[in-house]
């Protein structure tokens, strides 16, 4: 009896450790999957702002090349010592810094997008191989007839489990302790005695 009990106790014990882990993974996968949510945002805003800053660098090239010409019909015209051609040629000076400058900003702004589109690739797999973790460990839950649907009443009921067979193992050593206190031999050796 009391070998059955010990059983009843690590079996218990084991699968209330198996809710436990599982709840745990369940909530890993839920976190992992905000983190992905939030990746995803991030590399749509990251996609918006690489577009954006593409549209602007090629905005001011077509602004600098047409300066550029205008600047040499100028200079053609009118001289390089005109007040027209010094005012253009320091406004074409202007947009070609503009223009390095959000050259550089694009150029930040791809690797922000692809650094973020990996880390987004990264934990999407991450999420996938954990979802495959949970499935796994469902599965074996069901196998031991554990109710996965409704894991807080399956924890509760192990451990009322748990609780009862450590009582009626509390309670066999108890009579075991009085039995050898008090000198008595158990009833299954008597009858050994009796019935050879």
């Amino acid at each position: 009896m009391s070998n059955d009990l010990n059983l009843q106790l690590r079996i218990s014990a084991s699968a209330t450790d198996a809710i436990k882990a599982f709840g745990d993974l369940k909530r890993s996968l839920s976190e992992i999957g905000t983190a992905v949510t939030e990746a995803q945002a991030k590399t749509a805003q990251l996609a918006r702002e690489f577009r954006d800053s593409q549209q602007q660098t090629e905005a001011l090239r077509v602004q600098y090349a047409l300066g550029t010409r205008a600047l040499q019909d100028l200079a053609e015209s009118a001289g390089r010592t005109s007040p027209q051609y010094r005012a253009l040629a320091a406004e074409v000076r202007q947009l070609h810094g503009d223009l390095r400058q959000s050259e550089q900003s694009t150029t930040q702004s791809e690797r922000a997008f692809d650094s973020t589109l990996h880390r987004t690739a990264q934990l999407q797999g991450q999420m996938e191989s954990m979802r495959a973790a949970v499935h796994r460990h469902r599965e074996a839950l069901r196998e031991q007839g554990i109710d996965v649907r409704n894991l807080a009443s399956e924890y509760t009921r192990l451990q009322r489990e748990a609780g009862q067979a450590a009582a009626e193992q509390a309670r066999q050593a108890s009579i075991c302790g009085n039995r050898e206190t008090l000198g008595l031999t158990p009833h299954s050796e008597i009858q050994g005695r009796i019935n050879p």
